[in-house]
């Protein structure tokens, strides 16, 4: 007995597959220089959800265009984790992901800064940065519609 082929299952079907097979990416970016002597990159770190498996795209020519058409993979959403006032820096030399993540910027439609603060944080560097980021990215997302703020208030206990 053979095992079903995923074709011969009804459209609906398929498509509720097609919706819990996906992976969210994380990677670091590198995005610009700090000045000497600190030397090396600003980090963020860039969060891709649901993001369509290769080898299922190119399983077959109809598997790849219904998958492709599910309507979680039609509006790409980003995520650029900042760390508050904390800068975490990628040393020179290292790769910066720099061509990767303008690969994701050309098919973005929405964006969330997420910032995460402590209360010593001052919201004025946090702000800086973004719209640091916010002039860059303007020029290389050209399907971009949206962009959103979310800040994460990370509260410090004393310990007794």
């Amino acid at each position: 007995m053979s095992s079903p082929n995923i074709l011969s299952l009804p459209r609906e079907i398929r498509s509720m597959i097609y919706a819990h097979i996906s992976d969210d990416i994380a990677f670091d970016w590198g995005w610009r220089m700090l000045p000497f002597p600190i030397g090396g990159y600003e980090i963020a770190r860039v969060r891709v959800p649901e993001v369509p498996l290769t080898n299922v795209l190119l399983s077959c020519r109809q598997i790849y265009h219904e998958y492709s058409q599910e309507k979680q993979f039609r509006k790409s959403v980003i995520a650029i984790c900042l760390f508050g006032n904390a800068v975490q820096v990628l040393p020179e030399g290292r790769a910066t992901n720099h061509e990767r993540v303008l690969q994701v910027l050309q098919k973005v439609h929405k964006i969330h800064f997420v910032v995460l603060r402590t209360p010593q944080a001052d919201p004025g560097t946090s702000w800086k940065r973004i719209k640091g980021y916010n002039k860059m990215i303007e020029t290389l997302a050209p399907r971009l519609e949206m962009m959103g703020i979310v800040v994460r208030v990370q509260k410090s206990y004393v310990a007794r």
